[in-house]
């Protein structure tokens, strides 16, 4: 009987340990949980970035929008226009694409190109066949060229945490 009684104490004292440690981790997951709400992979907090292109006050389709941040410890954040020159933000994290971008300041690219090598036949963009070693044609910039470096667009975003959204009216005339 003795052994059976010094058996069950140890193990009342182990069961009483686990279970202080597992309060304690469970306080620790909840305030983690709490703390990295809005986080993408790797605890990088994503904030909600929607906006739209226009040119010359019309919507522009198919832009590639870029925000480039000002601080080395920030991340590039980019997307495509939809038909309506809408977008919504997203970023390459912890090796995979998350939707939103960092909170901080940017410089802001847009970017519209038309390839010379390539179009529908027929409608004025035809195919340019090129010859081993010849240079294809520069691209056709359909939104100013001088909006595609963003430190020259002269465009500027400012992430804040929570929702944000951005409009950027562009001029067909703009030069850097």
């Amino acid at each position: 009987m003795t052994d059976l009684g010094m058996t069950a104490r140890p193990l009342h004292r182990v069961f009483a340990r686990m279970h202080r440690q597992s309060r304690s981790l469970a306080v620790i997951a909840a305030f983690s949980t709490v703390w990295s709400g809005g986080c993408g992979p790797g605890g990088v907090p994503l904030e909600s970035v929607e906006g739209i292109v226009l040119l010359d006050g019309q919507p522009v389709d198919t832009a590639t929008v870029t925000l480039s941040p000002t601080s080395a410890s920030g991340t590039l954040a980019t997307a495509v226009t939809a038909t309506d020159g809408r977008f919504k933000l997203g970023s390459f994290v912890a090796g995979r694409a998350q939707i939103g971008a960092m909170a901080g300041d940017y410089t802001v690219a847009v970017t519209k190109v038309q390839s010379a090598t390539s179009g529908n036949a027929g409608d004025g963009n035809d195919i340019v066949v090129l010859e081993p070693g010849q240079e294809p044609p520069p691209p056709k910039y359909l939104v100013p060229k001088g909006y595609s470096d963003p430190a020259k667009s002269g465009l500027k975003a400012t992430i804040a945490k929570g929702k944000n959204e951005l409009k950027f009216e562009l001029d067909s005339k703009f030069k850097p």
